[in-house]
C-alpha cells in the first residue's frame, strides 16, 4: 500500500508526542509509542521513522528495538488488525488543496448556520461523539490511552472534582483538547475547548453561541449559600458547585441580574489576584447598580503571588475554596477601607 509524504507527517504529528521532522521533511524523530521511551528523560525521543519512498516508509526505536513499517505503526495506533487498517485507508482521503479549500468553504456555512441558530437553545452534545471521559471503556488503541492519560493528569495536576465530568476529543475539530462543559437539565449547552499543549496558538476554543443565558452550574446551586463568580471556568470548579463563571470579557450587571435571583444568602465577586482581575473588581464597585448588595474576595498578604482560585487550590495551601472567599470576602465599605489601606 501507497502512503503519501503528507499523509504519513500528519499522522506522526497528531499521534506521536513531540515529533520533529528533519529540513527534508522525510526523516522523523518522536517519543516512542511502544516502549513510552526514556521515564527519566521526557524530551528524549528515540523512535524514529524514515520516508523513502511512497512504498517504502520504516521506524525502529533505539530504546526498545521496535523495527516495523508505517502499516505496523498505523495499526498499533489504532488498535486494528492489517485487514481493518486496509479497508480504512482505502475511504481514508487525503488532504489536498482542493479538500482545504472545500472544507474552509464548509465551514464558513456552518458558521453562518450556526449564527441564524443562536436564538434557539443551545445544544452542544454532539461532541461527545469525538470524545472520549474516565468513564469510556477503552479498545486497544494507542490514541485512545493516550488520550485518556492526558485527561486523567488533567483531573489530579488540576485538583478537579471526579465528579464533575470532563471530556477530551481524540478526534473531529477539537481534537488535541480538554472539553470543559456547561451543563443544563443534563444537556451540554456549552463548552470550552482547552488545548493540551501549552504551545498551541489558540489555547481555548469555544463553539459559536449565545452566550448571556448560559449560567455555569445554574442547575448545581444551593440557595442557602453564596455564588461565587469567577474570571476562569477553572476557578469555577475549584470552588465547587456554588462557583460561575462570567462568559465574555466582562461582567455587568446582567449576570447579577439572574444571580440574585438563585440565592438567598448573596453573591460574591472573585476576579483573578492580578491587575486585570483587580481592575475588573474596581468596574463592578464603580459602575454596578448591584454594587452595595456584593461582597468582594480580598486575598491575604501571605497570598498575594497567588494568581487566582485553581492556582491556590493546586498548590495545596488551601482545599476548600469556598470557605476560604466567604472568609476573606467584605462589604462594599469593608473592601473600600482595605483597598486604601494595602495602597
Amino acid at each position: 500500500m501507497k502512503f503519501s509524504l503528507e499523509f504519513v507527517s500528519r499522522f506522526l504529528f497528531e499521534n506521536l508526542l513531540k515529533t520533529t521532522v528533519s529540513n527534508d521533511g522525510k526523516k522523523f524523530n518522536a517519543r516512542c509509542p511502544f516502549c513510552g521511551d526514556s521515564k527519566k528523560n521526557p524530551n528524549k525521543k528515540r523512535f524514529h521513522l524514515k520516508f523513502e519512498s511512497e512504498e517504502a516508509v520504516f521506524f525502529n526505536c533505539f530504546n526498545c528495538d521496535k523495527t516495523g513499517t508505517f502499516l505496523d505503526l498505523y495499526c498499533f495506533i489504532n488498535g486494528i488488525d492489517k485487514k481493518e487498517a486496509y479497508n480504512r485507508l482505502r475511504k481514508e482521503r487525503f488532504n489536498s488543496l482542493k479538500d482545504f479549500f472545500h472544507n474552509s468553504k464548509q465551514n464558513k456555512n456552518v458558521i453562518r448556520e450556526q449564527k441564524v441558530d443562536n436564538k434557539v437553545e443551545n445544544d452542544f452534545s454532539y461532541i461527545l461523539d469525538d470524545c472520549i471521559s474516565l468513564d469510556s471503556d477503552l479498545d486497544d488503541g494507542y490514541i485512545l490511552r493516550k488520550y485518556y492519560d492526558i485527561l486523567k493528569e488533567f483531573y489530579e495536576t488540576r485538583k478537579i472534582d471526579i465528579n464533575y465530568k470532563l471530556y477530551i476529543a481524540y478526534k473531529g475539530e477539537w481534537k488535541g483538547r480538554i472539553i470543559i462543559p456547561v451543563y443544563k437539565n443534563g444537556k451540554i449547552i456549552y463548552f470550552q475547548g482547552r488545548a493540551i499543549d501549552n504551545n498551541c496558538e489558540i489555547k481555548y476554543k469555544n463553539p459559536i453561541a449565545e452566550k448571556k443565558s448560559i449560567i455555569f452550574n445554574e442547575d448545581c446551586f444551593c440557595r442557602d449559600k453564596y455564588i461565587i463568580i469567577t474570571e476562569g471556568i477553572l476557578d469555577a470548579l475549584s470552588i465547587g458547585v456554588q462557583g460561575t463563571m462570567c462568559m465574555g470579557k466582562n461582567i455587568d450587571d446582567t449576570i447579577f441580574d439572574k444571580l440574585f435571583k438563585l440565592t438567598d444568602k448573596g453573591v460574591i465577586v472573585a476576579l483573578d489576584n492580578d491587575k486585570a482581575g483587580k481592575d475588573g473588581t474596581l468596574k463592578i464597585v464603580n459602575e454596578s447598580k448591584y454594587k452595595n448588595m456584593l461582597k468582594y474576595l480580598i486575598y491575604p498578604n501571605k497570598y498575594k503571588r497567588v494568581k487566582d482560585l485553581n492556582e491556590l487550590k493546586v498548590s495545596g495551601d488551601v482545599n476548600d475554596i469556598y470557605s476560604f472567599i466567604v472568609d476573606n470576602s467584605y462589604s462594599l465599605f469593608e473592601y473600600k477601607a482595605l483597598i486604601k489601606i494595602k495602597k
